[in-house]
């Protein structure tokens, strides 16, 4: 691995499909380790992210870094299927 690559021990990635009208949330449960940050990249349809009680609607093509370590929702308030990339790394430091 070249030495300037930085790497973390949790970093997770998925492609996700949300059905139209439904929402993806966690319940009870911690949202992510302190630190964490995620990028969702929307590849079909629309999403809209909840975060920290304030919604950031995203059309296809958009992306949307956040601090996946607070209160955090996606949901697909579109007509049709939404499918987006997400990536978490943990434990990373704010900007």
């Amino acid at each position: 691995m070249p030495k300037n690559l930085t790497t973390y021990a949790a970093t997770k990635a998925g492609v996700a499909h949300l059905a139209e009208g439904l929402r993806m949330e966690l319940h009870g449960k911690p949202i992510h380790e302190a630190g964490s940050r995620e990028t969702a990249f929307v590849t079909k349809g629309r999403l809209r992210l909840v975060c920290d009680g304030v919604a950031h609607d995203l059309d296809e093509g958009d992306a949307v870094t956040f601090d996946s370590d607070l209160a955090h929702h996606l949901e697909n308030p579109g007509r049709g299927e939404a499918q987006f990339v997400s990536v978490m790394a943990a434990g990373l430091r704010r900007s």
